[in-house]
């Protein structure tokens, strides 16, 4: 949907956007949205209507849930308010002169002369995956941010301009932050028909847990190969609660025919190895009636995942975000003997211009810290692109892990207290006890919180902790793991990854970015690690569609 400060209150412009009114505001939203007490969706809008005659959006919207776009239009003042979510996870564009919640439609409105490039935006997503702030590549569109309200206004100047709403982090208690939380889902998501995304590990094992202790109906759905480790543990999850495993596994047998739809699908600003993935688990679902999908990102605030690098120097002062860049963002770097000289001075000024940007971040603790830079910058580009391209196919998302309160209130818990995933074995053992036994991958340790059960596991614990650090060392000093080829994924079978490397797309994507002056003549694909041939086929193709925009 596109909006200028002139334009008028749609109707009927996108299936997915939904539309209420009252004599003075008229509201639009796409996806999840509820406040504790109402019904998602439709009655919460209406409660929002009521509230708007007594108080500005600017106090309301901090006490909306889930993953949403959302649009308030003022009639007497003829002015549009939009604003994402709390966490930032639904992307919404803008420009001096439009808003939308497309890149393309965005850039496609725009006039070739006024869409200037961004080299630098365009080689930080290969290396890093997405562009981690407000910029895109293409220097005059911007992305909307958490906590920030964009307002259009034909008569002001300038017309477009960007506001900030109050998210004050409160210092609530976790366990009971959660718990409520999932008590007001299942009366938000009452009638709803719901897909629970299960995988071998403790995050959407205590997801599924939970869900069923509401009594919310649900199927239980993964991507991965039938005889998967993951698949096994993820099935047996399944039976447990009493449900069928809706298994997926990716395909990319038909991506030469697919891949201009995949490519449309993912905005232009999606990996496509991941969105390949993504879209074939969101088709499946859409064809079997679900409406929205539970899933278990953000899990990793509540543990250790990303200061594993220090190691056992949890909760210190010493805080490196050079070395955290370098291990957790850009481990896997992208050679420079791939390269033109520009593109390798472009790779280093990402790098340098992104730790900046996470400095800004910093906090007491080496802890702190991290987990503040992903919940800024890594969480809305790597979940918010996934979440937003399901709610513009028309499947809404909940992500209890990053709503703002619980992924705050996580980030405060002591750190060795997340360590071995002692948040998740105590949650799961005392509200999910079936569930507690089921022995996971990688490790094969259980999310049982009994005290023997820790004991002759934390061993094993301690030796995956080492491998992962391990891992990351290897990655960025040989340019891939020892135990692994970088990039490839349990759910992937045989061939997945090559298979888009051989595409006419890859090769046409190389192919416009070595005209852009970004890859030399002497490419070669097969040295290239596969993390990074879905970001090069991403950034390929959209030079391609402004080409023939």
């Amino acid at each position: 949907m596109l909006l200028r400060p002139s334009s008028p209150p749609p109707q009927q412009t996108e299936p997915a956007i939904h539309w209420r009114s009252s004599p003075r505001y008229t509201v639009g939203w796409i996806g999840n949205v509820f406040c504790f007490g109402e019904k998602a969706g439709g009655p919460t809008i209406e409660r929002l209507l009521e509230e708007l005659d007594r108080r500005p959006a600017a106090e309301l919207l901090p006490a909306l849930n889930g993953v949403y776009g959302l649009f308030i239009y003022e009639h007497a003042a003829r002015k549009w308010l939009v604003s994402t979510d709390n966490a930032g996870l639904y992307r919404i564009f803008y420009s001096a002169e439009a808003v939308s919640t497309r890149f393309l439609e965005l850039a496609a409105a725009t006039a070739a002369d006024r869409r200037p490039l961004d080299n630098q935006a365009i080689v930080e997503f290969i290396a890093n995956g997405g562009n981690y702030g407000h910029h895109t590549p293409i220097a005059t569109i911007k992305k909307l941010r958490r906590g920030e309200i964009l307002e259009l206004q034909p008569t002001a100047s300038p017309a477009i301009r960007v506001g900030k709403t109050s998210l004050a982090e409160q210092p609530d208690d976790t366990d009971r932050c959660f718990l409520d939380y999932f008590d007001g889902l299942a009366q938000a998501l009452a009638d709803r028909r719901i897909s629970v995304d299960i995988t071998g590990g403790f995050d959407s094992r205590l997801i599924a847990g939970l869900m069923a202790r509401t009594g919310l109906p649900f199927e239980c759905a993964m991507l991965g190969a039938a005889d998967g480790r993951e698949t096994v543990v993820a099935r047996t999850v399944a039976e447990t609660l009493g449900h069928v495993l809706q298994l997926h596994t990716p395909d990319v047998s038909n991506f030469e025919r697919e891949a201009a739809e995949v490519f449309l699908a993912g905005d232009g600003l999606t990996e496509m190895s991941g969105l390949l993935r993504d879209r074939q688990l969101c088709e499946q679902r859409l064809a079997r009636g679900v409406e929205l999908m539970v899933h278990g990102g953000g899990g990793e605030f509540f543990r250790d995942n990303w200061y594993v690098q220090d190691f056992p120097r949890y909760g210190s002062a010493k805080i490196d975000v050079a070395k955290f860049y370098n291990l957790r963002i850009a481990s896997i770097t992208l050679p420079d003997s791939q390269l033109t000289s520009e593109g390798v001075m472009l790779r280093r000024q990402v790098a340098a211009r992104t730790i900046e940007t996470f400095e800004r971040s910093r906090q007491a603790t080496n802890n702190l810290t991290y987990d503040k830079i992903l919940f800024d910058y890594r969480v809305p580009e790597f979940f918010g692109a996934t979440f937003s391209n399901y709610l513009n196919m028309g499947m809404s998302v909940e992500a209890p892990y990053l709503n703002f309160r619980i992924a705050t209130t996580a980030m405060r818990l002591p750190p060795w207290h997340r360590a071995f995933q002692l948040w998740h074995r105590r949650m799961i053992t005392t509200y999910c006890p079936e569930l507690a036994e089921i022995r996971t991958t990688p490790g094969g340790y259980t999310a049982s919180n009994r005290p023997t059960r820790i004991a002759a596991e934390l061993g094993t614990y301690a030796y995956f902790q080492l491998e992962r650090v391990v891992r990351k060392l290897t990655e960025r000093h040989l340019g891939k793991s020892l135990r692994h080829r970088g990039g490839n994924l349990a759910v992937d079978l045989p061939g997945y990854s090559e298979g888009l490397r051989r595409s006419t797309m890859f090769a046409a994507a190389v192919s416009r970015l070595q005209r852009q002056g970004i890859f030399n003549a002497a490419f070669d694909a097969e040295r290239l690690a596969n993390v990074h041939v879905g970001r090069i086929m991403t950034m390929g193709g959209l030079l391609q569609y402004l080409d023939d925009a």
